[in-house]
């Protein structure tokens, strides 16, 4: 799922013992790289701020097991800024994914 959910969801997944990778909604399906908005430096505080969003309102959630920055887009600037603030202000314990990166540097590698 990559909307956010109820809490309602959260809830059930808590205390049902299920998994969840919590996905921030930054996922623009922009085909094109150069139009890519993960590259516009002006665009970075929207970033910050669905990331910032997405983790208020879900970090107390023992379901919640990592976080997700997107699924079907093109990596950039605004993503490598995006996983930073994640694991430097936010939340430095559970692992981040993120598709567009591909094994690059903002992915942590789950086995």
């Amino acid at each position: 799922l990559t909307i956010p959910q109820t809490p309602m969801f959260y809830e059930i997944c808590t205390q049902k013992g299920m998994y969840v990778i919590d996905a921030v909604d930054i996922s623009p399906v922009i085909d094109d790289e150069i139009k890519n908005i993960a590259n516009a430096p002006e665009l970075l505080k929207y970033f910050y701020d669905r990331c910032l969003n997405t983790y208020l309102r879900n970090r107390n959630y023992s379901c919640i097991i990592g976080w997700s920055l997107g699924n079907s887009t093109h990596n950039g600037y605004n993503y490598k800024k995006a996983y930073l603030y994640f694991k430097n202000e936010l939340d430095s314990v559970r692992p981040i994914v993120f598709k567009g990166a591909a094994g690059k540097w903002n992915n942590d590698e789950i086995n």
